[in-house]
């Protein structure tokens, strides 16, 4: 019990989840195990509904982090 007390109520650890998180883009690469000269194109969304992908282009960007 003192270990949920500690991390808030629910309420209060629902907020936290739901809140932005930013994630370097050398940090996600390196967390999924890719080579570390990988470049960021941009992303791809997965709709599970239909289970078809739309391609999001970043190649005129280049994102600080990613955020999830």
């Amino acid at each position: 019990m003192g270990e949920a007390k500690r991390r808030g109520s629910t309420a209060e650890r629902a907020k936290q989840a739901r809140q932005r998180r930013e994630i370097p883009v050398a940090n996600l690469i390196q967390e999924l195990g890719l080579p570390p000269d990988s470049k960021y194109m941009g992303y791809v969304i997965h709709n599970p509904d239909q289970d078809d992908y739309s391609l999001i282009s970043g190649l005129n960007t280049a994102p600080p982090a990613v955020v999830g």
